[in-house]
């Protein structure tokens, strides 16, 4: 009846296919009650009409249906729903190109144009067809095409076009990232300087044994450590730049119950404030930092200091106590070790130097 592609169809008495709507409009529109699609002068009685059947509606569905608006052939039952995209008329595309070629030649940004939509403004950039791959081009016409992909990268990526193209190499698995390398002529391996192996090997704890089988391992995946050799000497210079070593005067019973004074080593970290400052600024890079839910106030910073004695020494150390798990062992900083008991005079023979920067930290500004 409407000539256009059947929706909910309907048979009629005499086999005819209408759409309900069609059939439901012309009734209402004439009054007649006979069936429009032929001879029969029977009334049309809603007894008289049924749906469909299940073959029919399965060959409407698979009916190929040319869109006039795009230029496509869709599938009936998926016309109603498909995505139309207009395309331009012969006389419209030579329009466009005329339009386009003239505003680029006008354009002062060589070959980019920008055109106002009422919202975001579309941007057009003159890139040249390739008629040969890459692979199979003079090395001039290889830098024109890496000249065109910066300024294409350049515009999408905001003007950050090396970050652009980190992720570019990102988004590839490892095989196909060392062979992009491997044809670009750069080496796949990861070096890992003496510096950071120390900080891995000091944030987890691990034993220089340990630390040569790590070597190994990471070198068969491409990645290359610092020679172990080269980290000892670092970390030599490290210690004797933090810490402090001497023999102290320390208090010793004697099996006769007398005191003996007699020296004894003495290691401690004479910058206590620095190296309090230097961990809870880690522990905020790290995103470590916590105010336990207001237990601690939000204007504070709590430090815990305490000692342990064991195997003949005494240690006393410090805790950060804004972070999840302020008692664990990675949060725990010996700050001085000494090789004698815990007796009074000792405690005062090793601590009295830290007492002006302990009173430091208790009325000190962080932020």
């Amino acid at each position: 009846m409407c000539s256009n592609l059947l929706t909910q169809p309907l048979e009629l008495p005499c086999s005819a296919l209408v759409c309900t709507k069609c059939i439901v409009e012309w009734v209402a529109a004439t009054g007649a009650e006979n069936c429009p699609c032929c001879s029969d002068d029977g009334p049309l009685l809603s007894s008289r009409i049924r749906p469909a059947s299940n073959l029919i509606l399965l060959l409407l569905a698979d009916i190929q249906v040319h869109c006039v608006s795009c230029s496509r052939d869709v599938k009936a039952d998926a016309y109603e729903a498909h995505k139309c995209t207009p395309s331009l008329t012969p006389n419209e595309e030579r329009e466009a190109v005329v339009l386009l070629k003239k505003a680029i030649s006008t354009s002062t940004e060589q070959g980019i144009i920008h055109l106002a939509t009422g919202g975001t403004p579309m941007t057009f950039i003159q890139v040249t067809k390739a008629r040969n791959p890459t692979t199979a081009v003079s090395s001039r016409t290889v830098k024109m095409r890496c000249s065109e992909m910066q300024t294409v990268r350049s515009i999408v990526s905001g003007g950050e076009p090396s970050a652009l193209i980190q992720n570019e190499v990102l988004v590839l698995n490892d095989e196909e990232r060392r062979a992009l390398l491997q044809k670009a002529g750069i080496s796949s391996t990861i070096a890992v300087g003496a510096a950071e192996v120390l900080a891995i090997k000091a944030g987890l704890v691990i034993p220089w044994n340990k630390l040569r089988l790590l070597r190994r391992w990471l070198k068969s995946s491409g990645i290359s450590m610092a020679g172990e050799e080269r980290m000892r000497e670092i970390s030599k210079q490290i210690v004797s730049d933090n810490l402090k070593g001497e023999l102290a005067p320390f208090s010793f019973m004697l099996p006769s119950g007398g005191e003996e004074i007699k020296g004894a080593p003495l290691i401690y970290i004479p910058e206590l404030v620095a190296k309090f400052v230097h961990l809870l600024e880690e522990n905020e890079r790290t995103r470590r930092l916590t105010w336990h839910e207001g237990f601690i106030p939000a204007s504070e910073v709590w430090i815990k200091i305490g000692g342990d004695k064991g195997g003949g020494t005494f240690k006393m150390n410090f805790q950060i106590v804004n972070i999840a798990t302020p008692n664990s062992v990675h949060n725990t900083c010996v700050f001085c070790c000494f090789a004698a008991g815990d007796s009074v005079t000792n405690l005062h023979a090793a601590l009295d130097r830290f007492k002006d920067q302990v009173e430091h930290l208790n009325g000190m500004k962080w932020r």
